[in-house]
């Protein structure tokens, strides 16, 4: 019996963990659940998932060629994390750039932070 209520504590106390540590970083966008993107401009990406929730992802820097490339995104974790999050990459191939790889800064629910958006969505890999 006293196992049962020190699994159940512990289950418990681990459910909250990760509850918090998911508020405490943010929204999560799941990479595997990204289903189309839009630039705004060189630093920023709307991005749309398959339950069409909306994300706003700032880049670290700006990414050349990101407004204009008719390419899909692909977005990839060197940590395997779910969620999109800091230090993952952004990449994707430019008619005059070339490959090009763009680093994020955040991700968050903020639309209200972007005046518009102005190009129609594309689909991701």
């Amino acid at each position: 019996m006293i196992k049962l209520i020190l699994g159940s504590a512990a289950l418990a106390s681990t459910m909250l963990a990760t509850a918090a540590f998911a508020q405490a970083n943010g929204p999560c966008l799941q990479r595997n659940q990204i289903f189309a993107s839009s630039a705004i401009d060189d630093r920023t990406l709307i991005v749309n998932d398959q339950a069409n929730r909306m994300y706003v992802v700032r880049l670290r820097g700006a990414c050349h060629g990101l407004m204009t490339t008719l390419s899909r995104a692909s977005f990839y974790s060197p940590t395997n994390q779910a969620c999109l999050g800091p230090n993952d990459r952004i990449a994707f191939r430019h008619q005059t750039v070339g490959r090009n790889i763009c680093f994020v800064d955040g991700v968050s629910t903020d639309l209200g932070s972007i005046a518009s958006v102005n190009r129609p969505f594309g689909p991701v890999n």
